[in-house]
């Protein structure tokens, strides 16, 4: 905020229902004593190290590490439609996941791809279930961004969908709701998707219809 006001805070409360469960226990017993984390401009975004830096007890901490490895990795997404478009610049490494706004998406599409053509074609035909108007997804050269505040002025690739009617259209002409629900699925189809995904509005640009993935 501006100079002399306060700084936004956000408040996150962790509630698990009742239950007799191992697990459902184990929640409890290591979220004793930790009601709710404020902290600004990060929100919950990295639940772990938000229960780490509290005042709980070593006992609640070691809990807490045995939760971490039955749960992690976990992924927070606020997916920004125009940076899902872009074309991506070719990289050294793999593209294991997407960052939180989805920049990206071509490339992790083009490394499934290359990793593995069975993968690539289940995550192709459950999308395809929601865009009914496509029969592939393809990708070709274009100059690509290394970062969405970039200009496109590296070698790298393009997402495309041909479509029903033999026409091609740029990741740029299709809806938001199409590349959002690519990059969900894209995410889950990756070599090592993540056990728990925290969508943040993720009806957005979605008909509602499509929201169960």
């Amino acid at each position: 905020g501006a100079q002399g006001e306060n700084p936004i805070t956000y408040t996150s409360t962790v509630r698990f229902p009742g239950g007799t469960g191992r697990g459902a226990l184990l929640m409890h017993e290591a979220l004793e004593g930790i009601d709710t984390y404020k902290g600004g401009g990060q929100g919950a975004s990295n639940l772990f190290n938000v229960w780490r830096n509290s005042n709980a007890n070593p006992g609640v901490h070691k809990k807490l590490a045995r939760l971490e490895e039955h749960t992690s990795p976990i992924q927070q997404f606020r997916l920004e439609p125009s940076f899902l478009s872009l074309p991506v610049a070719n990289k050294t490494e793999p593209t294991r996941t997407l960052p939180g706004n989805g920049f990206g998406l071509a490339g992790l599409i083009q490394d499934i791809l290359l990793e593995d053509r069975e993968r690539f074609d289940a995550l192709e035909s459950r999308f395809l279930s929601f865009f009914t108007h496509g029969q592939r997804v393809s990708l070709r050269k274009a100059a690509g961004y290394s970062d969405p505040n970039s200009g496109p002025n590296s070698p790298g690739v393009e997402l495309f969908f041909k479509l029903k009617n033999g026409s091609d259209l740029p990741a740029k002409f299709v809806s938001e709701g199409v590349l959002i629900i690519l990059a969900y699925l894209a995410v889950l189809f990756s070599a090592k998707p993540p056990r728990i995904l925290l969508l943040e509005e993720p009806e957005n640009s979605i008909h509602p219809g499509s929201l169960r993935l």
